[in-house]
């Protein structure tokens, strides 16, 4: 059965992640301890935990995401190409860009990212699909704190594709 597979461009099957992924937020860890670290005032932070899902639109070129909140103001948008870098605005709503890039792994996608001062940091994420209908997203976040001493965190978010 090829539904929703794409070629990978190296002879392999991809996995296809589009679609609605509605966030379980009892099964996954809390956004807030990665707010504190990048130091988002309250009315983002909570923004950001209240974040219901995204929508994943996957080609052969690369990847959108448009991650949506139970707060109607907060709309993130990305895109991805896997042929190269990307600029994305920063999740922090801060001035300035992400650079990022995404490469296919055996389990499904890997992201990386990097943003300059203030708050620069980095960010490594794994998408791994669980079955056909459960994504598992881990991430790894280093933020450069106000007395210059990077601190990380890990956390994982997990997703239930919507039918």
């Amino acid at each position: 059965d090829d539904a929703g597979v794409l070629d990978g461009g190296k002879g392999t099957k991809a996995i296809d992640f589009s679609g609605i992924w509605l966030r379980d937020r009892k099964n996954s860890d809390s956004l807030a301890g990665v707010c504190k670290l990048a130091n988002v005032n309250r009315f983002l932070a909570k923004a950001i935990c209240l974040v219901r899902g995204s929508e994943l639109v996957q080609t052969e070129e690369g990847l959108s995401i448009r991650v949506f909140s139970e707060i109607p103001w907060f709309s993130l948008r990305e895109r991805y190409t896997f042929s190269g870098n990307a600029l994305n605005k920063r999740r922090d709503f801060r001035r300035g860009e992400m650079d990022c890039t995404m490469e296919r792994t055996s389990t499904g996608l890997k992201f990386l990212m990097k943003w300059p001062e203030p708050w620069g940091g980095t960010e490594e994420t794994y998408y791994v699909l669980v079955g056909d209908h459960t994504l598992h997203v881990k991430t790894t976040n280093t933020i450069t704190q106000s007395d210059g001493v990077p601190k990380s965190i890990s956390y994982t978010t997990i997703y239930h594709r919507r039918h």
